[in-house]
């Protein structure tokens, strides 16, 4: 048998291995209660690190020790192996993340306005007044929500601190000191403002709460403390000109995101390392806080009664195909995100998950463990998964894209379904029409099949796009941030969305 049938068939014993443990996951845990606000654990953390993706993480097989604290929880975690963000960019992705719609959805119905950007950091747009947030539905079935962001994009000047009974935001960081000339937010100043909020939901001791936490440290440019960066770079690395400040930079000195074929040359594969080095460390400097932030808890006496989720709001693409960031293809690299249960201390109900979720699940999870009436619309998926008890086993996991892209995967096969890419904001190698890719024996998606104009190929694409959202719009909206001026123009070029 040749290497790569030899492949393709080990593939297949992994996979129907993962569906047997999967299935007796399922079988097990429709026996019991589960974590829900009546029966077991009443409150919720919902922790995003804002671009972090799962291949980067011990739990998902990275060897590097880039997160000991989640890797120690694996035994009382639900860890979701295939699970994705709703799109590769920050405000789509959690205005899905508060509604548990589409996207592309909210913008049709004029539940999220495309922002316009005026100067002084204000905007006229967001999240609308009348859109039915997860805040809003929570608060009206008796339980607090608390907010902490350090994303200058999750703020209430767009509408995200809506249904919020607090939110510490952008705003709120300028008043206690934030250099607003550098848009970031180290994880350790989130926790501040966590324990501070932590005392106050702790009392009532019989009202459930929740509590969102946006931290930033993972997002670029990644500013990894020298320690840190000791521990995953080259130590003789001097290449400042190619990467500088956590940073990827072209010869004028501005920040390379992508690698236009004038530069293909330029960074050589020890100058990725070292950029990946400097993401690496910002991830352990996000796996401590998290880990300061369960003692804090376990110090006020509220782990036993508190589940806490992790998860991002979209990955990170590493030049895997030439580009830096996130907000391109919403392939893999971008839209792989570790999706983490961490059930309360002596739980012992650690698993392993292998059917696809995307954190649009998240939404009507908690919807379900709060008890409130679950949310009927034809633009969901018809199987909605409850995180918490692993069910049901979906077939296809939905998600979005810049420039109207769709995507459809089962855990074996991703469909591109790319419709507006002429018009986005960045020069992109991809036309519009339909790529398909078998992540079983291509899981990098190099080999797209739909060209060959194969039988098997087609059907697949059917299979996938029949299974997702009834109804969709025919095209997200444009992106916003292109008409961004004054001092929210700084601050998206310093974090890399707008070039000057």
């Amino acid at each position: 048998m040749s290497t790569a049938g030899t492949a393709h068939t080990l593939a297949r014993i992994a996979a129907v291995a993962s569906v047997v443990a999967v299935l007796a996951w399922t079988i097990w845990a429709g026996t019991r209660a589960g974590p829900d606000a009546r029966t077991g654990p009443r409150n919720v953390i919902l922790i995003v690190s804002d671009s972090l993706r799962a291949p980067q993480l011990q739990l998902y097989g990275y060897e590097k020790p880039t997160s000991p604290v989640l890797a120690e929880l694996e035994s009382s975690s639900l860890v979701y192996e295939k699970a994705y963000s709703h799109h590769s960019f920050t405000w789509p992705s959690i205005s899905n993340l508060f509604t548990g719609l589409p996207y592309s959805r909210l913008v049709e119905s004029g539940l999220f306005d495309t922002p316009g950007a005026h100067t002084n950091f204000q905007w006229d747009g967001g999240l609308s007044e009348a859109t039915p947030t997860l805040a809003k539905r929570l608060a009206a079935g008796g339980v607090r929500s608390y907010g902490v962001s350090a994303s200058p994009y999750i703020s209430r000047r767009t509408g995200f601190e809506l249904g919020f009974a607090r939110f510490f935001d952008w705003d709120e960081w300028l008043r206690v000191g934030l250099d607003s000339n550098v848009p970031y937010v180290p994880g350790e100043r989130v926790n501040d403002v966590a324990r501070a909020y932590l005392r106050e939901l702790r009392w009532p001791k019989r009202q459930p709460w929740f509590l969102y936490l946006h931290y930033m440290d993972t997002h670029m440019a990644y500013h990894a403390r020298e320690d840190d960066l000791a521990r995953f770079g080259d130590p003789a690395y001097d290449r400042a000109d190619r990467v500088d400040g956590g940073a990827a930079l072209d010869p004028s000195g501005k920040w390379l995101k992508w690698r236009t074929p004038d530069l293909q040359d330029w960074l050589e594969p020890g100058d990725i390392e070292q950029l990946v080095a400097h993401y690496d460390a910002q991830i352990l400097r996000f796996d401590r806080a998290l880990g300061a932030l369960l003692h804090d808890l376990e110090r006020m006496g509220l782990r036993d009664d508190t589940i806490v989720i992790v998860t991002s709001d979209h990955g990170e693409s590493l030049f895997e195909r030439g580009f830096w960031g996130h907000g391109y293809l919403s392939r893999n690299e971008e839209q792989h995100v570790p999706l983490i249960i961490i059930l309360p201390p002596g739980s012992e109900a650690g698993a392993r998950i292998a059917f696809p979720v995307t954190t649009t699940d998240i939404f009507h999870t908690l919807i379900t463990h709060f008890g409130l009436e679950p949310v009927s619309d034809p633009h969901l998926l018809p199987q909605v998964a409850d995180l918490f008890r692993a069910e049901p086993m979906r077939n296809v996991a939905y998600s979005e894209g810049p420039g109207g892209t769709r995507v459809y995967r089962d855990g074996r096969f991703a469909l591109y379904q790319h419709r507006d890419m002429a018009n986005w904001k960045r020069p992109l190698p991809t036309e519009d029409g339909d790529f398909l890719y078998d992540l079983s024996i291509d899981p990098g998606e190099r080999t797209e099949l739909l060209e060959d104009d194969a039988t098997g190929a087609k059907r697949a694409r059917e299979r996938l796009v029949a299974a997702g959202p009834s109804a969709l719009p025919g095209q997200n909206a444009p992106d916003p941030m292109l008409s961004a001026t004054g001092k929210l123009r700084k601050s998206l070029a310093a974090l890399g969305y707008i070039d000057e």
